[in-house]
C-alpha cells in the first residue's frame, strides 16, 4: 500500500513539473535601424523608443536621420497611437515625384486587425524635402475598404 501511495505521489509530481508553460512574447522597448534611401538621402537612421514595455505603453520619441541631419518627430504625430507595434516600423520613399521628394516612416498600431482577418491600422509620418509634413492614418473599415485621416 505504501508503495502504491508513493508511486501515485511521484506520478503526480512528475506530471505537475513536466506540464508546459505558456510562452509570452516580450514587447520591444526600442528599435533602431538604418535604411538605404535613393539619392540624395543615402543611409538614414531611424530610432523609436517606447515609454515602457507594457502592452499599452506609448511611443516616447522618434528620430529620423536624413542627409546626416537628425529630425525629431513632434510627439503630436504619434502620442495618440494605442499599442504601437514598433517592430513593424519601416521606411518608404518617393524621390522625384510630382510633389517633390517624400520619405515615409510607417508603423502599425492597435490591438487587433479588422475582425481578426484584415490589416492593423497604419500610421505614416510624412517628410518632404527633409522636413516633417504631417501624418496619415489608414484604418481598414471592411475587408475591401479603408478610411484615411490626415493630420498636418
Amino acid at each position: 500500500m505504501k508503495l502504491l501511495a508513493l508511486g501515485l505521489f511521484f506520478g503526480l509530481l512528475i506530471s505537475t513539473v513536466a506540464s508546459p508553460s505558456k510562452e509570452r512574447i516580450a514587447q520591444w522597448r526600442s528599435v533602431s535601424f538604418v535604411v538605404e534611401l535613393p539619392a540624395p538621402y543615402g543611409d538614414s537612421r531611424v530610432s523609436i523608443t517606447r515609454d515602457g514595455t507594457e502592452r499599452y505603453s506609448r511611443i516616447k520619441s522618434i528620430t529620423l536621420s536624413l542627409k546626416g541631419k537628425d529630425i525629431v518627430i513632434p510627439t503630436s504625430l504619434y502620442s495618440d497611437l494605442p499599442n504601437p507595434q514598433i517592430n513593424t516600423a519601416h521606411v518608404t520613399s518617393e524621390i522625384g515625384g510630382p510633389g517633390g521628394d517624400g520619405v515615409y516612416l510607417n508603423l502599425m498600431f492597435g490591438d487587433k486587425a479588422l475582425a481578426g482577418k484584415g490589416e492593423y491600422p497604419l500610421a505614416q509620418i510624412i517628410l518632404s524635402d527633409g522636413k516633417v509634413n504631417g501624418r496619415s492614418i489608414r484604418k481598414q473599415t471592411s475587408l475591401t475598404s479603408w478610411s484615411y485621416d490626415d493630420r498636418p
